[in-house]
């Protein structure tokens, strides 16, 4: 789940189009129990394009999770430009992570819904990320 709890104005980037940033406070839950992303929270900076006319969108950011432990998951995704709907699909790609999530990379598909905010300015989001990944053995150092 995705909230942005204060959305900017955006910027008329063209006659056409506006821009904005910001930042996303998000939970997660791992459907399968498994210690990726199940019970973490986190925070996404975001960057979005709108084509007024095309009615298209098109969005990219970063994130970082944290699970209760303080180990983090990093991520960076990207929506491709598509119709503006309460639903969009991206990717992602896994970049890092420390502790127990260290060597951590891989890919997903992500897919969203934005249901209407009960919050006037908010807007929320839930999406499911569905992909593989693989945590690389740490390598001691040989000094």
């Amino acid at each position: 789940m995705a909230t942005n709890p204060v959305v900017a104005k955006p910027v008329q980037g063209a006659a056409n189009q506006t821009h904005s940033v910001g930042v996303l406070i998000m939970a997660a839950a791992n459907e399968t129990g498994g210690a990726l992303l199940n019970n973490m929270t986190g925070r996404c900076t975001f960057s979005n394009v709108v084509d007024i006319a095309a009615k298209t969108f098109e969005n990219q950011g970063f994130c970082d999770y944290a699970d209760a432990d303080g180990d983090h998951v990093y991520e960076k995704y990207s929506y491709p430009a598509q119709p503006l709907s309460p639903r969009a699909k991206g990717t992602g790609e896994w970049t890092g992570g420390t502790g127990k999530f260290a060597g951590l990379s891989g890919t997903f598909e992500i897919t969203v819904t934005r249901p209407a905010s009960m919050t006037e300015g908010a807007t929320q989001a839930i999406g499911q990320k569905k992909g593989t990944y693989v945590i690389k053995d740490k390598v001691a150092d040989a000094k």
